[in-house]
């Protein structure tokens, strides 16, 4: 199925509501598209408008802490596969979590605060609950 990057998508707000919003279980990236596999599956057109631009400042809708958005990844990856793709959800959270193992423990090549990202990634998907982002301020 086809996807986008979730930095900006523009939709009818109806269509939104009618797919039910964001996927509230996705702490942190794959909601976009958890969204987008969702209007697939309602057979909605999905497509990029390359004469349009957008900046986005990197990172400023998440937390500033690798570690947390390293874990957020990994469930948000594993997530997908076990909402979308079951039949290939063991294999993807059986690599992950290996992925993760050997990347905590330096065996891959990683920096000292992507390895404590590993860790708490490792402990995300053994335990099954999600990373937690920390509450953000009201404006």
């Amino acid at each position: 199925f086809d996807w986008i990057q979730g930095s900006l998508i523009l939709t009818a707000r109806e269509d939104f509501l009618n797919l039910g919003g964001f996927n509230t279980s996705y702490p942190l990236y794959f909601e976009d598209t958890d969204l987008c596999a969702r209007a697939a599956s309602h057979s909605m057109t999905i497509r990029v408008e390359q004469d349009c631009r957008f900046l986005h400042m990197a990172g400023t809708g998440s937390s500033g802490s690798r570690e947390l958005r390293l874990a957020c990844f990994h469930w948000g990856l594993v997530k997908f596969f076990e909402d979308h793709l079951p039949r290939r959800h063991f294999t993807a959270r059986s690599l992950v979590i290996l992925k993760c193992i050997l990347r905590s423990l330096a065996l891959l090549p990683v920096d000292p605060c992507g390895a404590s990202g590993y860790r708490m990634a490792f402990r995300s998907l053994l335990t099954g609950i999600p990373p937690r982002l920390p509450e953000r301020a009201s404006d």
